[in-house]
């Protein structure tokens, strides 16, 4: 199932990547009931950058409630834009996934904004990030402190679920292999799933 890279804005009359992914994977489980993943009733909006791209197939084959939408080098100052389109079109999940971070740093009260836009009515995901640029720990700071000020919000600890495994991750030691990838998305499964 192909990953829609989404524009930053969708127009008022479009369909945001989220509703064509769920599209598909509702049309694949009927077709294919072999292939339809376990029942999770709450919708779910992942939103991030290439490494997202990366992870979408192991999502999609978990979830058929998923929406990802991923961009080559998606900085964080995206998301607010993106957030705001699915809300402006009612199809922002229950649950969101924020995946940002690789790209650059962001501050505490981007990440705020990005929270309250979302709304305090879902549960918001953010995954930590585990790149070798100096950005790394202050991303992975940021997300900790922010995230401890919102009842809603957790953390998905990629860092600490990758940290000394190299073979978690391609030649350039940011984005995931096929084992990094579906590590990533048991981690994010995890989370969700409690």
């Amino acid at each position: 199932m192909p990953v829609t890279e989404a524009p930053s804005t969708a127009p008022a009359d479009s369909r945001p990547a989220t509703e064509a992914s769920l599209t598909s994977a509702s049309a694949e489980a009927e077709t294919n009931p072999a292939s339809a993943a376990p029942a999770f009733d709450q919708k779910i909006t992942f939103i991030g950058d290439s490494i997202a791209i990366d992870v979408a197939p192991d999502l999609e084959s978990h979830y058929a409630n998923i929406g990802v939408d991923g961009k080559v080098s998606r900085q964080f100052a995206a998301a607010s834009q993106i957030v705001s389109g699915y809300v402006a079109a009612n199809k922002l999940g229950d649950i969101v996934v924020i995946e940002l971070g690789s790209n650059g740093p962001f501050s505490a009260s981007n990440m705020r904004s990005l929270i309250e836009l979302a709304g305090p009515d879902r549960a918001i995901y953010f995954v930590n990030t585990n790149v070798p640029r100096s950005w790394c720990p202050v991303i992975n700071n940021t997300i900790a402190s922010v995230a401890a000020e919102y009842p809603n919000v957790q953390v998905i600890d990629w860092y600490g679920a990758s940290a000394g495994h190299s073979e978690y991750f391609g030649k350039d030691a940011v984005h995931p292999n096929a084992a990094g990838s579906a590590a990533m998305a048991a981690l994010v499964e995890q989370a969700i799933e409690g």
